[in-house]
């Protein structure tokens, strides 16, 4: 049933020769219809990282899809960097920000991914200064030098 809801606004919207802007609220409705009854019988985590790099069309279809009505369990994680451009939308969501890890979290997070205890401050030194607290590029760069061996 839930593909069918999806599938069928699309084939309407086509068979009816809709402008583009019809075609996507077609989409956005049925997507929106589809959470409504996934969201029924069961919990659900959306989670939309890299926000800001979303278009115009994707941020409204976003708005749009968010605004599900009835008693669905959805719990929405809304990954941004904090820009202009996805200011205003995230104004009334529930804002956490992230700060930089200090030294010594991502030495333990060095260590957690290597599985080591001793020697990951002194050996990965350059690495903690180049990631400047960003535990994605400070495990890219570990990751990167453990395949090369």
């Amino acid at each position: 049933m839930d593909r069918d809801v999806v599938a069928d606004t699309k084939t309407e919207a086509g068979a009816r020769g809709f402008e583009e802007s019809d075609a996507e609220r077609g989409y956005v409705e049925a997507t929106r219809r589809l959470f409504g009854v996934l969201g029924a019988s069961r919990s659900m985590v959306l989670v939309v990282d890299s926000l800001e790099r979303a278009d115009a069309a994707s941020l409204g279809a976003l708005e749009a899809l968010l605004r599900v009505r009835g008693p669905v369990k959805l719990l929405v994680v809304l990954v941004a960097r904090d820009i202009d451009r996805v200011r205003d939308m995230l104004s009334s969501w529930i804002r956490i920000s992230l700060s930089p890890m200090d030294v010594d979290e991502q030495v333990r997070l060095i260590e957690t991914r290597l599985g080591v205890k001793v020697g990951a401050r002194r050996a990965c030194a350059d690495l903690l200064r180049r990631a400047a607290g960003n535990p994605f590029f400070l495990l890219e760069m570990v990751d990167a030098l453990v395949e090369k061996g």
